[in-house]
Parts: structure tokens; C-alpha cells; sequence
């Protein structure tokens, strides 16, 4: 049956996005990007944290008891992302993005300028812990409000809109990295454990109010406009009641996006510094590879996935991470493989799954419980399963004492995404119905 000219030029002009819905798009995804930036510093500069807020005779309870900190923030997220997901699902997904948005840039700006141990006491701690929350609380509906966001105003090109919002979350990763890599370069080790990791903490908390103040243009999604009328009541209860199987489905799936963020950008500057004993800047051009590349190659995945079955690409993605992760960590731990080119290798396998994730969880989910739905998988899949990755690996190493252990957990993960991936065509199809 042949297509006429007529209907092929109708169909072109529905998959163009307008210039308006496009500026939407790019303030709904920047937001995600200055998030994890503040998220993330944390994880790169939490040895000199340690050293602040965790004072021990064991520089490696020091460690562990930061990283704990760390995930606690990821276990708010789904906290976080229940509460921001009613309201985003009920009353509409703008106002959700300037509320995450202010809690972030607060709680950063307060680790920026909290008083250390030596100073306050517990009570330092105890603050640092409660900023950690605000920001798991904050972070946990940013994300999946912002894939909401950005799938409802393009959703013939969803895929696509879906990585470039990923993309933005990635340049906020790799901004974080910058300014570490700047900082190895110009302070000494001493000066950064002194004040220098508070820089990146006061310079997140600033760009998080330039965009809040941006973000005050956004208009609502047409998608959400014509079902506000008849918004679900409780979203949360109605997921639960009809979307089960989509929500186990969605956690497997992201699962493998969060554990192995983790393990890269949270779990190797410490692991590479001070157990393998590679130089800090060397490190911080490895993690910079592995970040351009993968801001490069999944914007190709997400673009592949307006046009191939989503759930190949991503299992394609999980069984090679599966096959590789034993070999990278062993050649790591040998240092047999120069390591600039092996993050690279990392950041083009990473790309796969991260570019095709967040497209899963919308689009397995309707309008109405869209945003609660993908952050309830998202948030327990990267937060959770993610969230204890970096502190597990480095209790298995000082268990265990080998090296490569983390590769195991890594493993695992992958294993339940692969499987996950053989029910998506179960649910996927929402954002089109």
C-alpha cells in the first residue's frame, strides 16, 4: 500500500516541533542538569567531606559513613518523587518545577557555607544530613517532571526530546567534573580540603536560582491541559491499583541507568584515587571522556529510538555491560589499559541504556499518572538499587580485598534489566494512544 505525497507531508509537519514548545523543552530539561550537578559534587569531592563532617582514626570508616550519607539522599528520591508526582500529576507539572528546583539550590548553597566538625560538632553532621535529604526530596521529582514535561510537548519525537533532556542532566554531571578537574589543576590537595570543595557547592546553588527565574516562563504541557479537567485525584493509589506490572517492569529497567551512574561518576574518583592510587587528574579527564561520550552517543540512541523497538536497544545495551563489567574492573585494578581510552569504551556501552531508559518509563505510563508512575520506577530503580551502589562497593573491597568486586554487584544489575526488558512490549505505547 503506497503512501501518498499528501499524507507523508502531513506526517513531517507532525513531527516538527515549534520553536515554542522547543524553548520549553530546553528550560525543562536545564533544570535536571544544574540538579545533578549539585547532586553529584557531593559523591566527587566526598573524600574531603569525610575528613570535615566524619572525623575517624580509620580514613576508611570515614569514607563509608560519607557515601552513607550520600545515599540517603538517594532514598529520599522516592519520597520526593511521590509527593512532587501527586502534585505534578494533579494540579500540573510547572509549578512542581520551580518548588524542586528552590529546595536544590538552597540545601546546595548550605553545604556550600556549613561550618565543619571541628566547628559545630555533631550538629555540622547532623546539618550536612538534613541538606542531603532536601536535595534526595528535591532531585526525586526533578527528573521524572522534566521527562513528563518534555515528552507531552513533543510526543512524536518523544524519544528524541527524552535524550536531549537526559543530555542536559548529563552537561550538569560534566560541569560537576569540570570544576573538579579545575580544581585538581589550580589548588593543592590541602587547599581543596580546606575550602576549595566548597566552590563547586556555592557556584550549583547560584545557577539553581538563574534557572529557577527562568523556569517562572514555562507554560503548562498540551497534553496535561487537555485532561486537567479530569486530572487523577490520587495518582499514586491509581498506579499502584492498575499499573503494577508496569511499575516492577520500570524498576528492572532503570535499574542498571542507576547503578552504573553510581559506580561512575559517584564511586570512581575514590576508588581510583585512593585505592588504586591513579592521579587525581587523570582521573578527571577519564570521567570527562566518559561524559562526552556518552552526551554524544545517546542523543543517537534516543534519536534510534523515534525509529527501532526501544526494548532492543536497551537490552542490547544491558548485555553488553553484562559481558564487560568483569574485564574493566580487573583492568583497572592492574592498570593494564590507558585510562582515558577505557572510559571512553565505558561511556559508549553507558550511552545505550541511558539514552533509552527514561523513554521506557513514559512511555509505558498515560498522561494522567505519567509523572508519579516513572518516578516511582525511577526513583527506586537509579535511587534505591543506584543509591547503595557506591557504599556497597567499597564495604565489598575492604571485605573481601578484591578490587574488582564491584564488577559483581554491577552484574547482577544488569541481569535483572535484561529480563525486565522482555516484558516492555507488554506496556509500552502510552505517549502515542
Amino acid at each position: 500500500m503506497q503512501t501518498s505525497p499528501q499524507s507523508t507531508l502531513i506526517t513531517k509537519k507532525r513531527n516538527l516541533i515549534p520553536w515554542r514548545h522547543w524553548k520549553m523543552i530546553i528550560l525543562a530539561s536545564s533544570g535536571g542538569g544544574l540538579d545533578y550537578f549539585d547532586f553529584v559534587v557531593y559523591a566527587i569531592f566526598a573524600r574531603y567531606i569525610s575528613i570535615q563532617f566524619f572525623p575517624t582514626a580509620d580514613p576508611n570508616t570515614s569514607i563509608l559513613l560519607t557515601f552513607a550519607v550520600f545515599m540517603i539522599g538517594f532514598f529520599c528520591r522516592p519520597v520526593g518523587g511521590m509527593v512532587l508526582g501527586h502534585f505534578g500529576d494533579r494540579y500540573g507539572r510547572k509549578s512542581v518545577f520551580i518548588y524542586s528546583l528552590l529546595g536544590m539550590s538552597l540545601s546546595t548553597l548550605a553545604i556550600g557555607v556549613l561550618p565543619t566538625y571541628a566547628t559545630w560538632g555533631i550538629w555540622a553532621t547532623i546539618l550536612l544530613v538534613f541538606c542531603r535529604i532536601v536535595q534526595g526530596l528535591s532531585v526525586g521529582g526533578e527528573m521524572s517532571n522534566a521527562q513528563a514535561y518534555v515528552v507531552e510537548s513533543a510526543p512524536h519525537r518523544a524519544s528524541f526530546v527524552s535524550g536531549l533532556a537526559l543530555c542536559f542532566v548529563n552537561s550538569g554531571v560534566l560541569l560537576a567534573t569540570v570544576v573538579n578537574y579545575v580544581l585538581q589543576s589550580w589548588l593543592t590537595p590541602s587547599d581543596i580540603g580546606s575550602f576549595g570543595w566548597r566552590i563547586p557547592f556555592l557556584i550549583g546553588g547560584a545557577l539553581g536560582f538563574v534557572a529557577m527565574f527562568m523556569r517562572s516562563t514555562m507554560q503548562e504541557t498540551p497534553e496535561f491541559q487537555a485532561i486537567k479537567a479530569t486530572a487523577s485525584a490520587a495518582p499514586l493509589i491509581e498506579i499502584f491499583k492498575h499499573y503494577r506490572g508496569q511499575l516492577v517492569v520500570g524498576i528492572g529497567t532503570s535499574a542498571i541507568v542507576g547503578t552504573f551512574n553510581g559506580l561512575l561518576f559517584a564511586f570512581m574518583p575514590y576508588y581510583l584515587t585512593n585505592i588504586l592510587k591513579y592521579s587525581g587528574t587523570d582521573v578527571a579527564k577519564a570521567l570527562n571522556a566518559a561524559l562526552l561520550t556518552i552526551s554524544v552517543v545517546m542523543l543517537l540512541v534516543a534519536w534510534l529510538g523515534d525509529r527501532l523497538p526501544k526494548q532492543w536497544i536497551m537490552r542490547l545495551g544491558a548485555a553488553a555491560m553484562l559481558v564487560l563489567a568483569l574485564p574493566f574492573f580487573n583492568a583497572l585494578a592492574g592498570h593494564s589499559t590507558d585510562l582515558l581510552t577505557l572510559f571512553m569504551l565505558v561511556g559508549l556501552v553507558g550511552a545505550l541504556p541511558i539514552g533509552i531508559y527514561s523513554i521506557l518509563l513514559g512511555d509505558m505510563f498515560p498522561t494522567r499518572v505519567r509523572f508519579s508512575g516513572s518516578a516511582f520506577g525511577n526513583n527506586i530503580g537509579v535511587g534505591i538499587v543506584g543509591g547503595v551502589a557506591p557504599l556497597l562497593a567499597t564495604w565489598l573491597i575492604s571485605v573481601t580485598g578484591f578490587q574488582a568486586v564491584p564488577a559483581i554487584y554491577l552484574m547482577l544489575v544488569c541481569l535483572l534489566t535484561v529480563v525486565s526488558t522482555f516484558w516492555l512490549p507488554r506496556y509500552l505505547g502510552q505517549i502515542l494512544r
